[in-house]
């Protein structure tokens, strides 16, 4: 084990091609040892190893390291680790990858605004703010716009009583 990465260099060299010199040969920040626990030279992921040779296991977007936070080969989530053989730890269609880097949103949370609507129905079908329980600020929660189509079609943020007295009964298309 010249790396003292606690993986035997045979394993290295004929069983992943990794570096049996560099102790984390995909520079993800886990050791080489730590991606393949067993040092089998197999991915086990039903066991909780990663690819000592692909900084992203599961493509989400997010380095193994970053996913195992405290670099330990295993994923606590109540300390905020994401699954790094799950590219979506959450299972609410988002990659954990674009949660944390484009949306802003808790890639171990399904609703990160608790405001009924997942996040991934807010980003990709309503449009609206998976960070806020009101995206627009006016006054009337998402959920109840998103489905109120005659205050959303006049382009209102209304309650669905005052859409009705705006418009004369709620559902009326009004152009």
């Amino acid at each position: 084990d010249s790396d003292k990465d606690g993986l035997p260099d045979w394993i290295e060299v004929t069983k992943w091609g990794s570096d049996r010199f560099k102790g984390d040969s995909d520079g993800d920040g886990l050791p080489d040892g730590l991606e393949d626990a067993n040092a089998n030279g197999v991915w086990d992921k039903s066991a909780g190893e990663t690819s000592p040779v692909l900084a992203d296991s599961d493509a989400d977007g997010l380095k193994d390291g970053v996913e195992d936070k405290n670099l330990d080969g295993k994923v606590q989530k109540l300390d905020g680790e994401t699954d790094p053989n799950n590219p979506d730890s959450d299972f609410d269609g988002l990659k954990d990858g674009d949660e944390v880097v484009k949306f802003g949103t808790d890639p171990l949370l399904a609703d990160t605004d608790w405001d009924s609507l997942g996040d991934f129905e807010e980003v990709v079908k309503f449009k609206t703010s998976p960070l806020k329980v009101d995206s627009d600020g006016g006054g009337v929660l998402d959920p109840v716009e998103v489905t109120d189509t005659t205050c959303r079609m006049r382009g209102t943020d209304h309650a669905p009583a005052r859409c009705a007295a705006l418009t004369g009964r709620i559902g009326e298309r009004v152009a």
